[in-house]
């Protein structure tokens, strides 16, 4: 019991790490974007 527990946790943690990074990179990406379009409206 106590091992499925544990690897559900791991499990979880590493999803939530992999969850991160994707959301990071939507974010740098839309940043980016927005950036060249304010550089565009200028």
């Amino acid at each position: 019991m106590l091992k499925v527990s544990s690897v559900t946790l791991f499990v979880q943690r590493r999803f939530l790490v992999l969850l991160a990074r994707f959301l990071r990179r939507c974010m740098f990406q839309v940043v980016s974007v927005t950036g060249a379009w304010k550089l565009r409206l200028i």
